[in-house]
């Protein structure tokens, strides 16, 4: 039991070092080096990833959880609460996303040894560009579900054979002229 605590001593001495010596050149070639844009750049897309796997996986148990609708519910109403909670799953996982990256950044900031003016300035440059993403993609979705339910209640309204009533014929518009007949 006392070689694997010192072992694990040593190891945990020697990885010291290593990220000593990889945030020392961190340090050497700065945040706004190509480098550090890229490994920020990929730290962005591995959280918007997770944000949207998440989202996946919460639609997949509310679908299986939830299979179906309540006894008296219509179709068209179990589908629209699908909707709003496949959009629900999107908007809280990218936002957490959102906020997951702003920790990785600000971790960032700390192992590349930034200055504050510097690191203050690539972190509001930083989440401006992120938030502006997920913005965009929350933004769209919402969009294209709004369009959506408009485009078919609309054509449900214009078409109400769908639901099996008769067409409304005002009486004004029947050609009746019993005095001339």
């Amino acid at each position: 039991m006392r070689s694997v605590d010192e072992a694990r001593g040593r190891l945990e001495f020697h990885l010291q070092q290593r990220n000593a010596l990889i945030s020392e050149a961190k340090a050497q070639v700065g945040i706004w080096s190509e480098y550090g844009v890229e490994e920020v750049r990929d730290r962005f897309w591995k959280a918007y990833q997770s944000g949207k796997d998440f989202a996946k996986r919460m639609t997949w148990w509310d679908l299986i959880l939830g299979a179906g609708g309540r006894r008296d519910e219509e179709a068209w109403v179990t589908m629209f609460r699908y909707l709003a909670q496949i959009m629900m799953n999107f908007t809280i996982g990218l936002i957490s996303a959102l906020f997951s990256f702003c920790f990785s950044l600000v971790s960032m900031l700390w192992e590349y040894k930034t200055s504050y003016l510097s690191g203050l300035l690539f972190f509001l440059v930083a989440m401006s560009g992120a938030s502006a993403m997920v913005a965009t993609f929350i933004g769209g979705m919402y969009t294209v579900a709004i369009g959506g339910v408009y485009v078919v209640l609309k054509s449900n309204a214009n078409n109400p054979r769908l639901q099996g009533r008769r067409q409304y014929q005002p009486q004004n518009l029947r050609a009746r002229y019993e005095h001339y007949d």
